[in-house]
């Protein structure tokens, strides 16, 4: 059995609009978290509803699982 980390990521945030793809110090937010949790080994993905945050993860050369809203 393999492990593999989920990072739930959406834009309908109500105090911070489209957090995920806030900028912090010119890296998004999603890009950051990704990084982070793909120091752990394991494979990561980012769940999403949106298709623009699906295509920021693969631009990045994240992966992503699309999700009904």
């Amino acid at each position: 059995m393999k492990t593999a980390v989920i990072i739930p990521s959406r834009l309908a945030s109500v105090r911070l609009p489209r957090k995920p793809l806030h900028l912090i110090a010119g890296v998004s937010l999603v890009e950051r978290v990704w990084r982070q949790a793909s120091q752990s080994g394991f494979d990561v993905f980012i769940a999403t509803d949106s298709d623009e945050i699906a295509s920021h993860v693969a631009s990045f050369g994240g992966k992503f699982i699309m999700t009904p809203a």
